[in-house]
């Protein structure tokens, strides 16, 4: 038995590091992908930019004729967009890097790290462990008597730590129930006095921790032993435990109908044969789980697979834009060169104009085809239906333009402008089919990140139930154990190991029956299950918190965030003070005692009934932090109260009175200056932008590491125990009989072994939990991710409408003069005057289809700014739309408030077909189907508004589930070492068992090893605990983090900016 301990060990010592390492990668991963949501978020308003400056030139073509002074101001409104959208095209450049550094960190691993085997790992942890024992405490003692003595209300800082000192003051104030930040810029813990309750420090760890010790496992033997009977066998199971109940019957009447001997020899094969039907569960259910965790996999592969296909797509589309430009330039200039006032020898520019354009036409539709086969390898990756292909082609896109250039009565120049004008609204048409089908396959990308998290959340909950296996299989093992050393007690450990094993059946039957569930998810990827998924009752999205991350119960900041929740906070407060009829006079009369001072005591509470307790208690701590500006911090002086609340009161009406433009105004002389300076040697060595965003993330997690609460009393009264059983085992060969010590040996190993197995299970139990919260924050992410893509398929034929409109109006105006064969023939002037009227008509049909879909845009941007919740949606068959339906032409309908603004869209260019109606008809066409452009122009640049603001709240939630992700894989990087120490545990007691009967000196040694496997596995389970409450706690409300601008003109002036 001891032997094959060793070698199921050395297994797990591979298992071990291959988990580590693929938690690991897996965390690169989610940090990848925080960046990337990031970057989502910067570059979502690019679109909206271009959109801006159409619809400026479409305002200053229908400005022309209506008056030239406002077609020469208005383009002055556009030179902002092209400023702003180069700072964000910088800016989500920069996060884009960042992202690619954290793909080759998981790809090449980080420099300088240390080795992250489990040996090195576990070895780490008893170093640094022994190194706390051996050290100075006077610097703990220190910081507990300067918190012990804090005020209520007061706050007091540790500077100049580093990062093992803050982490002991973040400890010591957890004890003491006391609010504890770090800066860890400034290499500082800031700790505020809240009146929480203490702890006693002064606590007995002798005889009462092992009585405590004794009490928490009774109680919690009884609460197991009193569900195991409430629920009994599980459904289905009875076939399995029928052995077993054989065995245990068998066992029970063993010492009642047999002699001693045989008894003792029987009772522990007995015992044995139910703990090995336990540990079979652990081997089926872990099998079961195995296999749907594979599933799950494959279908994750695909998903990802999909991802980086749209993303290669993506890329394709990327020089549309320019491509529509240049040929909406080259249009322009065309039409320019056959005005009176130019010469007739530069009529022939319009050749070469329009073969720019065709140029362009064939490189878009060249990228189109590209694009088109890279979606359909998206979309059936993910088993959806592939997007129909456009009827414009690569091998088909130049027919148009030259039917339609030749069949005009026209003379060259206008024939060769007419062409143009065709290519740049072919070029929308393909770019609007390109977005149309990159949308559609993001939808079914979508659709099936929502069913992996569906399943995701089954077999996370069928691993917490294998995960609670081994707890049971080591329990076997040791009843075992106990059954063979202690053969005098007869009949008692048969009915322990029964109990045992039917724990060990119902959990492995909950995770079977997750286990298929998952299986059951992952079969068709477009189809979601019909049972809801395991998600958390909480899995909605919150009130916005104050966090950065959303990390709301550990309480410790990532950055300094007072001034700005002042500036968001304080005007709040006031409206709702001035309301209520309360002057801040009132207010401080009602705060302040009789020295003219407010207390803690009655600040918390009146702001925690203001407004129906509008404010939670934390945002009552920090407006206290706000406030308290004293050294003492036991109250806070009247005037110090009034000064804040009059800041906030006239910071809007004083800004211009209170800015300092000499500062500002220096510094910019002062940096202009320096340009001219020498090139210093550092500054060819700076970190880039993307190394600083990197570093920051990273010291800003390893900062919130150093500030988590485990349970030092905890810790310190199961070591008492552990101390307490390896101390007897120690001295039983010197102080004991021969027999006792063969008893209590392998007792004291089989009890060690219950300490580390137990801190396994609940640490990895919190890890399932975890990962289904994760779950839950990627289905709601997934579920926005369709309102979304059904979004940008209803804006994606805006821009094939922006094409043709621009195409309508440009056609007018090589129409606006007579043709040459009115001359010959006047009524041929009905010919001409009816085709402006099909020009001007459709127009109006497009300003209204135009509108009409930018209602619609609307809509689904507004789902997706609303808040979302893990739910079971309605079934595929019913009212919600999806790609396949849409392309079908099912499409959504709105009601008669949603069709009013398209009825009303195309009075502008009605009116103007016949008013003025003193001017030539050509010429109110041409303003018609302006204003017709007009107007489609302004549907699309407020439905790309709409979808940027939407495209930033979904970057949130990708950002959040990307955090959470990163946090559960962090949490099984720290968790992976825990099976092996418990393996390495149970097989030291193997050993321990057999070498008690060769040599109890060295035997009793051993429990020395399994000590310090306890101290691996107490603390790598408290880091995997903490990890794994930091994924629990992230939330849908999660922040940029915001700096705060002040009264700095020149920090206000880059904020607008940048918009």
């Amino acid at each position: 038995g001891a032997l094959s301990a060793i070698v199921f060990l050395l297994a797990e010592l591979q298992f071990t590091d291959a988990e580590q390492r693929t938690a690991w990668k897996c965390k690169q991963a989610g940090l990848s992908e925080v960046f990337f949501a990031q970057t989502t978020a910067d570059s979502a308003a690019v679109p909206m930019r271009s959109a801006w400056v159409g619809m400026v030139l479409a305002a200053a073509s229908l400005s022309v004729e209506v008056s030239q002074a406002c077609s020469g101001i208005l383009p002055l409104a556009a030179m902002l967009s092209p400023l702003r959208a180069f700072f964000d095209a910088t800016v989500s450049s920069a996060s884009a890097e960042a992202s690619w550094l954290e793909r080759q960190v998981q790809l090449t691993g980080r420099k300088g790290v240390r080795k992250q085997n489990v040996l090195s790992t576990a070895g780490r942890e008893i170093s640094r462990f022994l190194s706390g024992l051996v050290e100075t405490n006077e610097f703990a003692t220190g910081v507990r008597r300067a918190l012990v003595s804090l005020p209520v209300g007061a706050s007091t800082e540790f500077k100049a730590l580093n990062s093992e000192s803050r982490r002991k003051v973040h400890l010591i104030a957890a004890e003491l129930g006391m609010y504890s930040k770090s800066v860890a810029y400034k290499r500082m813990v800031s700790v505020t006095n809240f009146g929480g309750a203490k702890v006693q420090h002064d606590a007995e760890l002798g005889l009462q921790a092992l009585v405590e010790t004794a009490r928490s496992t009774v109680d919690a033997a009884g609460k197991d032993l009193g569900i195991l009977i409430e629920r009994g066998i599980p459904t289905g199971e009875g076939a399995t435990l029928v052995p077993a109940l054989a065995a245990t019957a068998t066992g029970v009447v063993a010492p009642l109908v047999l002699a001693k001997d045989p008894s003792d020899f029987i009772i522990p094969l007995l015992t044995g044969g139910i703990g090995l039907a336990t540990t079979w569960q652990e081997q089926v259910g872990s099998e079961t789980v195995a296999r749907a965790k594979k599933s799950a996999a494959d279908m994750k592969t695909q998903v990802y697979k999909a991802e980086s296909l749209l993303g290669r797509a993506v890329l394709g589309t990327g020089p549309f834009p320019s491509y529509f430009s240049v040929a909406i330039a080259a249009t322009t200039l065309s039409v320019l060169t056959f005005f009176e006032h130019v010469p007739l020898h530069m009529w022939w520019i319009n050749a070469i104009l329009a073969v720019v354009s065709a140029f362009a036409t064939a490189l878009t539709a060249r990228r189109q085809k590209r694009v088109g086969s890279l979606v359909r390898q998206a979309s059936m990756m993910v088993q959806g239906s592939p997007p129909p292909r456009d009827w414009v082609s690569n091998r088909r896109w130049w027919i148009a333009p030259l039917t339609v250039a030749l069949a005009l009565p026209v003379d060259l120049p206008r024939r060769l402008a007419v062409a143009s004008v065709v290519l740049a609204t072919e070029i929308g048409i393909m770019m609007s089919s390109s977005f149309t089908q990159i949308a559609a396959a993001e939808f079914y990308t979508a659709r099936a990140q929502r069913v992996f998290a569906h399943a995701d959340a089954w077999m996370q909950e069928a691993t917490a139930g294998v995960r609670a296996l081994p707890k049971q299989s080591a329990a076997a093992v040791v009843t075992t154990l106990l059954a063979i050393a202690l053969p005098t007690l007869g009949s008692i450990f048969p009915l322990v190991s029964m109990g045992i094993c039917l724990q060990a059946v119902r959990f492995r039957s909950v995770a079977g029956r997750s286990a298929k569930r998952a299986e059951v998810e992952v079969i068709d990827m477009q189809t979601l299950g019909s049972e809801m998924p395991p998600f958390p009752s909480r899995a909605v999205e919150p009130e916005l918190q104050e966090e950065v991350l959303g990390i709301a119960s550990m309480k410790s900041r990532l950055t300094t965030l007072q001034n700005s929740f002042l500036d968001d906070v304080m005007p709040l407060l006031m409206a709702d003070l001035k309301n209520q009829d309360c002057s801040p006079q009132k207010l401080c009369d009602m705060l302040c005692n009789v020295n003219d001072e407010i207390t803690w005591e009655s600040f918390r509470d009146f702001f925690s009934r203001f407004d129906n307790g509008k404010f939670t208690d934390q945002q009552v701590k920090r407006l206290w932090l706000i406030f308290e500006k004293g050294p003492t911090g036991m109250s806070i002086p009247r005037a110090e109260f009034e000064a804040v609340l009059s800041q906030s009161q006239g910071m809007n009406s004083r800004i211009l009175s209170r800015m300092d433009f000499r500062r500002p105004v220096s510094r910019l002389s002062a940096k202009f200056m320096g340009t001219w300076d020498e090139v210093r040697a550092d500054d060819y060595y700076t970190t880039r932008a993307a190394e600083q965003a990197v570093q920051s993330v990273h010291a800003s997690l390893s900062e919130l590491r150093l500030s988590a609460r485990s349970s030092e009393k905890d810790f310190l009264r199961t070591g008492v125990t552990v101390g307490a059983a390896v101390s007897a085992a120690l001295l039983a060969p010197f102080m004991l009989s021969e027999v006792l010590t063969e008893l209590l040996l392998p007792v004291v190993g089989a009890t060690l072994v219950l300490f580390c197995v137990d801190q396994e299970a609940a640490a990895r139990t919190k890890i399932a939990a975890a990962k289904v919260w994760s779950a839950a924050l990627n289905e709601i992410e997934a579920t926005r991710e369709e309102s979304l893509a059904i979004g940008c398929l209803y804006k994606a034929r805006l821009i094939s409408a922006a094409g043709f409109s621009v195409g309508l109006a440009i056609t007018t105006i090589v129409l606006e003069d007579p043709f040459a064969l009115c001359q010959t023939f006047p009524s041929f002037t009905v010919v001409q005057d009816s085709i402006r009227w099909v020009l001007i008509l459709a127009q109006m049909v497009y300003a209204v289809w135009s509108v009409g879909r930018c209602m619609t845009v609307l809509e689904y941007a507004r789902r997706v700014s609303k808040r979302a919740a893990a739910y079971m949606p309605r079934r595929m068959e019913t009212r919600e739309e999806t790609p396949k339906m849409w392309f079908r032409g099912m499409r959504e309908r709105g009601s008669w408030d949603s069709r009013l603004p398209p009825v009303l869209a195309m009075i502008p260019g009605l009116l103007l077909a016949f008013f003025p109606s003193g001017r030539h008809f050509g010429q109110r066409a041409v303003a018609s189907t302006a204003a017709g452009a007009l107007v489609v122009a302004v549907a699309l640049y407020v439905a790309e508004r709409a979808m940027a603001r939407a495209e930033v709240i979904q970057a949130t939630r990708k950002r959040t589930a990307a955090l959470s992700d990163t946090f559960c894989e962090a949490a099984e990087q720290q968790g992976a070492v825990l099976p092996f120490i418990s393996a390495a545990s149970i097989a030291i007691a193997g050993i321990i068992t057999f070498g008690t009967e060769l040599n109890p000196f060295y035997a009793s040694g051993l429990t020395l090893l399994q000590a310090l496997g306890w101290i691996v596995s107490s603390r790598k389970g408290s880091a995997a605990k903490f990890e794994s409450e930091g994924a629990l706690m992230v939330n849908l409300s999660s922040l940029n983090p915001r700096s705060t601008v002040g009264l700095d003109p020149l920090k206000r002036f880059k904020r607008w900016i940048m918009g």
